[in-house]
């Protein structure tokens, strides 16, 4: 079953904040049509096993969502960071500062009803929905993003197109279906890439991959969210069917000749 970042966490976690809002419409002369996913015939299969990427044991920040987590996936010193959010409001979206309360919560999964309590509940204290939590970083400043993309899967052999700031970006994947005799089975040496074109200079960078997943990772937010005209992305990293891992990316820490630099992510395991 293929689910979306959000309803993914409905079904496997226990919580995700209030999605009952209207999503904006916005209108920008800087976002033009995004198109639709197309068969990509210069992108080929591969067959030489990819190591797993992100796979980083310490970043530069700490990663989020609200929600009801397992113990080993919040920690109570997470209150006392300074804490940023990406957040879906009346009118549009928007990074601004928050703060967290991290409590404990019966984890419906683990905990039997009658012993103790070993779950996480993480809240901010904003009433707008928050699509990602970003704790520890000082560079970022209360600002207002326009959205590129939204709750895109990233399809195997189709890309994705879009303009910001007069700059186009190209978003694609690329494996093997199936098992390698060809019979169906979990889709090996998944890669997803980005590439662009800024000041003549073509950017080609891989975002992720893995060497085996069970379905296609999910672009859950593309915008500008450092304010630094190029778009950052948030994805979820994780292939497999239990598992959601929202990863941050964002292009003003990346280094030279790279488009962005994965700053954090947020494991969080459903059964």
């Amino acid at each position: 079953m293929r689910l979306g970042y959000l309803g993914f966490l409905v079904m496997f976690i226990w919580g995700c904040g209030d999605t009952g809002k209207q999503k904006p419409t916005v209108k920008n002369s800087a976002i033009q049509t995004v198109e639709a996913a197309k068969p990509d015939t210069s992108i080929t299969d591969i067959s030489v096993d990819v190591t797993e990427f992100p796979n980083d044991t310490v970043y530069p920040a700490r990663i989020l969502t609200e929600g009801d987590f397992h113990n080993d996936e919040v920690s109570p010193k997470d209150s006392k960071l300074l804490w940023m959010g990406v957040f879906r409001t009346d009118t549009g979206y928007c990074v601004a500062p928050c703060k967290i309360m991290v409590s404990k919560t019966r984890d419906v999964v683990l905990d039997y009803e009658a012993g103790p309590e070993t779950g996480w509940a993480v809240k901010t204290d904003q009433k707008d929905t928050s699509i990602l939590l970003i704790g520890g970083l000082k560079d970022l400043a209360r600002r207002t993003v326009i959205p590129l993309l939204k709750d895109t899967v990233i399809f195997i052999n189709k890309q994705t197109r879009f303009n910001y700031k007069n700059t186009s970006y190209t978003i694609y994947a690329r494996a093997q279906k199936g098992k390698p005799n060809g019979n169906d089975g979990p889709t090996r040496n998944y890669q997803i890439w980005i590439e662009a074109v800024i000041d003549q200079k073509l950017y080609k960078q891989l975002l992720a991959s893995s060497a085996q997943t069970d379905y296609e990772m999910l672009l859950i937010f593309a915008g500008d969210i450092d304010g630094d005209g190029i778009p950052d992305l948030i994805i979820n990293t994780s292939g497999h069917e239990n598992t959601v891992q929202p990863t941050l990316y964002l292009s003003k820490p990346a280094a030279q000749g790279q488009l962005l630099k994965v700053m954090g992510l947020h494991t969080i395991v459903g059964c």
